[in-house]
């Protein structure tokens, strides 16, 4: 599954850094931004380098921040980073002082300046122009978008000297982080956000390794081996060909993904750690009080919850539902308890920020997703000793639950409600499930699972490197015509030189006069993600299909239409 590799030499961690790569980092946010707080906590303790990194805008990033810190879910040793404003804080110290300030100073604190995004439309054009200033009111960055929102090109402007033009924001996101990889003397770079995995991949430092992560199920409905696989579930597995690590969470799922792509040595089993909440408050546990704390939105599946309760309500109407989340179907659920006639027994109680609070209150948490990664809010009620009752469900509930052990799994409506009765009637039981879910969230401690990166970092930090230098000086015409947005080009032209790591192309030149079937390309200069590239059988050539803001071309390419480079 991945490429050819180098040789790194040395296994000292001194001075070696861990970057864990988000969108956004927000104090509201869900199991991924938890699980990556985690583990960059665990790995700043163990003396390592570690940082928290976003690359989208926030202007409340700061607050964000501040609150992580306070309640403890981001460790003191762990800076945070984020693009805009690192550049933003950088030229105004640098126009200041002339000098670059150490590292620290440019971490995101209530006392770095927050920079400012103001947007305008460029004429009668249909071009978008977002412009960022720093404090002094100058302009640090400039991006260009087309009318789809699509970013076209993207410019920083730190100093005089130091100036940089990029074909997309993606592409300077990646410049940010090759720069701070220079900071160390070997950096691992990890992708949490899904979205992040082009902006990663892409990073050609020699200082640097490169790790994607696959934090849900890559199947699409109905979630299991042979479903179809989802485009961005996709691409992570695609991209990780050029990479020196795949984590996933689950030894299942390990086990679908080589059955279906290939079995890998560089694909590693690391699962979520649990979180530790603090223990210095006592909180009374309702025995017909049942809890759920999830995304309300369709892959949660909560109504399922909601009509199991109905029927539990029918055999013990003491029971209480608390549905603890937001989400685009907040609304749809509202509804449906006003239908079953469940307003004075279930109740939608909004977000929280302390879900060991509502766990320690409950007689067991619920879950019916149709589909999870992991499951971490399993792990965290099961450490304050609230078993669990779940849907069925690759991976994490699989992997996580033993049925009857810490907590049920269930596979109707019918058989969850049973549980539920079961459990608020029967305190041996619940003592037992209690217990087991206490010792099984041990073995997801952040201290044993830290171990576990701990000692990826020190291979990836002594072993091997990708090269995914192809060259891109070397410039192409399509050698046939495709009525199906295939570009083609000729295997003689490629010349040995390995294509798995040709991740985009860029298309230079498009001629228009060049027609197939009476029409012309509808493309535009620009850089594409290669969605696949497929050496077709009996022939000389390979076809390579291209995609732009996750949509694949399917249009007209006439011959010798396109002028392209290709790039890793």
């Amino acid at each position: 599954m991945f490429g050819a590799l180098l040789g790194r030499k040395g296994s000292d961690l001194t001075g070696t850094q861990v970057i864990s790569v988000l969108n956004r980092l927000s104090a509201t946010a869900g199991g991924v931004t938890r699980a990556a707080l985690n583990r960059a906590g665990v790995l700043g303790r163990s003396g390592l380098n570690s940082y928290v990194v976003s690359i989208d805008y926030d202007s409340g990033l700061a607050n964000s921040v501040e609150v992580l810190r306070r309640d403890g879910r981001l460790d003191p040793d762990v800076l945070v980073f984020n693009m805009f404003f690192y550049y933003g804080a950088l030229s105004e110290s640098l126009a200041k002082l002339k000098k670059k300030p150490p590292l620290s100073k440019l971490s995101v604190t209530p006392a770095l300046s927050v920079p400012v995004r103001r947007s305008r439309f460029i004429g009668a054009t249909e071009l978008q122009s977002v412009e960022f200033f720093n404090s002094a009111g100058v302009i640090f960055a400039r991006e260009l978008l087309d009318k789809a929102g699509n970013s076209v090109s993207f410019q920083l402007n730190i100093s005089p000297a130091l100036t940089y033009t990029f074909k997309a924001r993606e592409d300077a996101c990646t410049h940010w982080l090759e720069e701070l990889s220079e900071n160390g003397s070997h950096t691992v770079v990890i992708a949490d956000a899904s979205t992040a995995s082009d902006v990663v991949t892409n990073i050609k430092s020699k200082k640097a390794s490169k790790v994607l992560t696959l934090h849900g199920n890559h199947f699409s409905d109905p979630y299991v081996y042979g479903s179809s696989v989802k485009p961005r579930s996709q691409l992570i597995i695609d991209n990780a060909k050029v990479c020196d690590s795949l984590v996933l969470l689950t030894e299942s799922q390990k086990v679908d993904v080589g059955r279906q792509f290939g079995d890998s040595q560089k694909i590693s089993v690391i699962p979520n750690s649990t979180t530790i909440f603090k223990d210095d408050f006592v909180v009374k546990r309702k025995p017909k009080l049942f809890v759920v704390v999830a995304r309300l939105d369709a892959v949660k599946s909560i109504g399922r919850v909601i009509r199991s309760f109905k029927l539990a309500v029918e055999s013990d109407p003491e029971l209480v539902l608390e549905i603890w989340g937001r989400g685009s179907l907040e609304g749809e659920l509202k509804a449906l308890i006003l239908e079953l006639g469940l307003s004075g027994s279930v109740f939608m109680k909004g977000y929280t920020r302390n879900p060991d609070t509502v766990f320690r209150r409950a007689r067991a948490s619920l879950s019916s997703s149709l589909s999870e990664g992991f499951g971490l809010s399993l792990l965290e009620s099961m450490s304050v000793g609230t078993p669990v009752i779940s849907f069925d469900a690759n991976y994490g509930p699989k992997e996580i639950i033993q049925n009857g052990e810490n907590g049920f799994l269930v596979n109707s409506e019918q058989e969850c409600a049973a549980k539920i009765v079961k459990l608020a009637q029967d305190n041996s039981l619940f003592d037992y499930l209690a217990k087991g879910g206490i010792e099984s969230s041990n073995r997801y401690s952040p201290d044993l699972v830290g171990q576990k990166w701990l000692g990826l970092v020190k291979n990836l930090s002594g072993g091997e490197s990708y090269n995914n230098d192809f060259g891109e000086r070397t410039v192409f015409e399509n050698t046939n015509s495709s009525g199906s947005g295939s570009i083609f080009i000729s295997a003689s032209e490629i010349a040995g030189r390995p294509l798995d790591c040709v991740r985009r192309v860029e298309i230079v030149r498009i001629d228009r006069t060049k027609v197939f079937n009476d029409q012309y390309s509808k493309l535009e200069p620009g850089v594409y993600r290669v969605h696949s590239i497929t050496h077709e059988p009996g022939s000389f050539r390979y076809a390579i299909k291209i995609a732009h803001g996750g949509r694949q071309h399917k249009g007209v390419i006439p011959l010798k239409s396109l002028t392209f480079k290709l790039l890793s």
